[in-house]
């Protein structure tokens, strides 16, 4: 289970094993697997957009174009985003023309 979650997002993970994500998450609490820290290369909307010299309102933009995959968290009025480093790297692979469009 370990091995797995540090290179696939929960969602992922039960699917792969045909397990809900609230079975793969309780089943991780029970052994003591904490997901945040093994998935600690996740980046947020600022910290993406530090790392890559851009606006926030940018890597927002790619969100809603559908161009960057990030799972989207809700917390009252605020929403939040994960991006994982593989779904950077496929945006940047599929989607390069369209950030060097001027």
């Amino acid at each position: 289970m370990r091995d797995l979650l540090i290179t696939n997002p929960v969602e992922a993970v039960a699917s792969k094993i045909g397990r809900s994500t609230s079975s793969v998450r309780q089943l991780c609490g029970r052994l003591g697997i904490r997901v945040r820290e093994l998935r600690c290369d996740l980046f947020s909307v600022n910290n993406l957009a530090a790392a890559m010299h851009v606006r926030k309102a940018e890597i927002r933009y790619w969100i809603e174009q559908g161009w960057l995959e990030a799972v989207r968290k809700d917390q009252g009025r605020r929403t939040c985003y994960n991006i994982s480093p593989e779904a950077m790297q496929r945006c940047l692979r599929e989607h390069w023309q369209d950030f060097t469009k001027t």
